[in-house]
C-alpha cells in the first residue's frame, strides 16, 4: 500500500509482538517509520531492531538521567520490603511512567499540605464519599498545588 509512516497505539506489553509481525511482512526497512504512543516505550528492549534501518520513535516523560530519578531508583532497590507480598520490583517496573506520575503527584500533595500547614492549622478528620461532604481545606490545597512547581 506504500504506507511508510505508522503510528502504533498499543500497550507496552504488545510492542514486541507488533514489531515481530511487521518484520515478518518485511515492514522494518529503511523506509519505514514507527511512532509508538505508549509512554513506556523506553522500558522496552529494542536491540533486536537497531540494525534494520527502521526509525522507531516514542515519547518519554521520565528523565532516567535526572538526579531525583536515580536517587529514587537507588532507594527503592536498596530498601527492605515494606509489604508482605512485595517481592521487589525490577527496574522495568520502577521506570514505568505511571509510577513516576503517581510518585510526583504524592510529592506535590505532600508539599502543598506541608506548606499550607505552616501558615494555617490544617486539620484532618474522617470524610466519606457517601455523604458528599467536602473537606474544608480541599479547595485551598488544590489551588496551592496549581501554583507550586516541583522537579519530577
Amino acid at each position: 500500500m506504500g504506507i511508510r509512516n505508522i503510528i502504533i497505539d498499543v500497550p507496552r506489553e504488545n510492542i514486541h509482538k507488533v514489531l515481530k509481525h511487521a518484520q515478518q511482512v518485511d515492514m522494518l526497512s529503511d523506509y519505514h517509520n514507527y511512532f509508538f504512543t505508549s509512554l513506556d516505550v523506553h522500558t522496552v528492549d529494542l536491540e533486536d531492531y537497531q540494525y534494520g534501518g527502521t526509525n522507531i520513535s516514542g515519547f518519554n516523560l521520565v528523565d532516567e538521567n535526572s538526579k531525583e530519578y536515580l536517587e529514587v531508583i537507588r532507594d527503592w532497590q536498596n530498601s527492605p520490603p515494606r509489604y508482605p507480598n512485595w517481592k521487589g520490583e525490577s527496574l522495568e517496573q520502577l521506570a514505568k511512567t505511571e509510577v513516576a506520575l503517581v510518585y510526583d503527584a504524592v510529592r506535590l500533595f505532600a508539599k502543598a499540605l506541608h506548606d499550607l500547614d505552616q501558615t494555617q492549622s490544617i486539620s484532618i478528620r474522617p470524610i466519606s464519599c457517601e455523604t458528599e461532604e467536602p473537606w474544608i481545606f480541599g479547595n485551598a490545597v488544590t489551588n496551592y498545588m496549581r501554583m507550586i512547581n516541583i522537579d519530577g
